[in-house]
C-alpha cells in the first residue's frame, strides 16, 4: 500500500475516533455567534471589514460571551473544548482589533497589535501573543495550530468559514495542516526544481515542532529544529514524491518573505 493511502486511512481513523468518543452534545461553550459572523463576513478566508464594521452586533456579542466565562468554568472544559475556545477567541480578538482601527492596510500598522492585552477572556486580559504561545502551544503542544491561526494577513493561514468546535476539532486541524502545507502560494515544495521555500511562520515557530517530530539523528547539517519541521512537512505533503524529496534532503531550506497585506475581501 502506498504511503499516501496509509496516511489517508490513518487520518480518517482519527476523525472517526473524534466523532465516537467526543460527540457534539458535549460542547460546553456556544460559538454560534462567531460562526454566524464568519458565514456572513468571511469570503474564502478574506474578511469584509467594511461591512462588518457597520454591523458589529455578532462579534461584540461573542466577545462579551468570552469575557463572561468564569475561570472555574473554563477549567472544567475538556481538552478539545478548551482548545477550540482559545482558537476562536484568538481569531475573534484579531478581527476586532482590525475593526477598531479600520481602515488599515496591514496589521503592522496597528501599534502593539500582538502584545497588547486588548480584550478579556475568562476573567483575564489577553494579547494575541499570549493566547498563541501560552494558551495554545505551550499547553497543547499541537503543531497543527500554526496551520490554523490567522495572522490577519495574506501570507498566513486564511480564516475558516466556520467556528472551531470540540466535536470537529481533530478533523478541522488535520485539514488545516494538509491544506496549508500543500498551499503552493505559501509553501513551495518542488522536487523537480529541488526547491523548498516555506512560509516564514515556520521559521518563527520551528522550535515548536521538536516535541512531536524531533529526532536525535543529524542529517546533511540540518539543525534539530529544521529536522523536526521537515518531518512535520513530510507527514502532511500530498504526494509520495514530495515525501521522498523531503526525506532525501537534497535542497537548501529557504523561507518566503511574509506578505503582511491585510487579508481583506475587496468588493468588485
Amino acid at each position: 500500500m502506498k504511503i499516501d493511502a496509509i496516511k489517508y486511512i490513518f487520518l480518517c481513523f482519527l476523525c472517526f475516533l473524534q466523532v465516537i468518543f467526543f460527540p457534539s452534545s458535549s460542547i460546553a461553550f456556544d460559538h454560534s455567534k462567531w460562526d454566524a459572523f464568519l458565514k456572513e463576513f468571511n469570503h474564502d478566508g478574506f474578511i469584509d471589514y467594511k461591512a462588518a464594521k457597520s454591523r458589529p452586533e455578532l462579534l461584540d456579542g461573542y466577545l462579551a460571551d468570552l469575557a463572561s466565562v468564569s475561570p472555574e468554568e473554563l477549567a472544567s472544559y475538556r481538552r478539545e473544548e478548551t482548545m477550540a475556545l482559545w482558537i476562536n477567541a484568538y481569531h475573534a480578538i484579531l478581527v476586532k482589533i482590525v475593526l477598531d482601527h479600520y481602515p488599515v492596510k496591514s496589521v503592522k500598522d496597528i501599534p502593539h497589535f500582538w502584545d497588547k492585552a486588548w480584550y478579556d477572556v475568562a476573567g483575564k486580559s489577553q494579547s494575541l501573543d499570549l493566547i498563541r504561545r501560552e494558551e495554545l502551544m505551550n499547553r497543547f503542544k499541537d503543531e497543527r495550530v500554526h496551520c490554523a491561526l490567522s495572522y490577519g494577513s495574506r501570507g498566513g493561514p486564511l480564516l475558516r468559514k466556520e467556528a472551531y468546535l470540540a466535536s470537529m476539532l481533530e478533523k478541522q486541524l488535520t485539514v488545516d495542516a494538509i491544506c496549508f502545507v500543500n498551499d503552493q502560494a505559501r509553501n513551495e515544495i518542488l522536487p523537480s526544481k529541488k526547491r523548498v521555500r516555506l512560509c516564514e511562520i515556520f521559521k518563527w515557530s520551528r522550535r515548536d515542532f521538536i516535541v512531536n517530530f524531533g529526532t536525535v539523528d543529524t542529517f546533511k547539517n540540518w539543525t534539530i529544529e529544521e529536522m523536526a519541521l521537515l518531518g512535520f512537512m513530510a507527514f502532511y505533503v500530498d504526494t509520495d514524491r514530495k515525501v521522498s524529496f523531503l526525506e532525501g534532503g537534497s535542497f537548501k531550506l529557504q523561507y518566503l518573505d511574509f506578505d503582511w497585506r491585510l487579508a481583506e475581501w475587496q468588493r468588485k
